[in-house]
C-alpha cells in the first residue's frame, strides 16, 4: 500500500469517514485493495481471525445500516471501529501498549479496505456512502 505523509493522514482523519473510501478508490485498483485486505487477514492471529465474522457483521450494521455514520470524522470512525473490536474480538484484550495501537490501526485499515473494495463494484453501496 502506498504510504501517506502525516499531514495527509491527519487531513483524512478530520474529514468524513467516506473520504477514506474515496482515497482508496482513487489510489488503489480493486485487485490491490483485495490483495492488501488478504494480507491483513492472513496476518491476524487465529483467535482474532476466529471472531472476524461477528466483527465484520457488526461493522456492516454500523456503517451500511446507519448511513449517517459515513459523515462522522475519520478519527471518530476509528474510535467506533476500535470499540467494536473490543466488543466483538475478545481475544484482542491481551494486546497491550503500542501493540494495541497498531492492532487498532490494522483493524481500521481492514474495515476501510473492505468497504473500499466492495464499493468499487457497487454503485448502490457508493450511493449509501455518499460517494459518486
Amino acid at each position: 500500500m502506498q504510504e501517506m505523509d502525516d499531514a495527509e493522514f491527519e487531513d483524512l482523519m478530520g474529514k468524513p469517514f467516506r473520504a477514506w473510501i474515496g482515497y482508496y478508490l482513487e489510489t488503489l485498483e480493486p485487485s490491490e485493495m483485495e490483495r492488501e485486505l488478504g494480507e491483513i487477514i492472513a496476518a491476524l492471529p487465529d483467535p482474532i481471525y476466529d471472531g472476524m465474522q461477528d466483527f465484520m457483521d457488526a461493522a456492516m450494521r454500523l456503517f451500511v445500516g446507519c448511513p449517517g455514520n459515513w459523515d462522522i470524522p475519520g478519527m471518530d470512525a476509528a474510535a467506533l471501529i476500535a470499540a467494536l473490536a473490543d466488543e466483538k474480538l475478545p481475544a484482542a484484550a491481551g494486546i497491550e501498549g503500542d501493540d494495541r495501537d497498531a492492532f487498532y490501526g490494522t483493524i481500521f485499515d481492514m474495515v476501510t479496505l473492505f468497504f473500499s473494495a466492495q464499493s468499487a463494484g457497487s454503485p448502490e453501496l457508493r450511493g449509501i456512502m455518499g460517494l459518486k
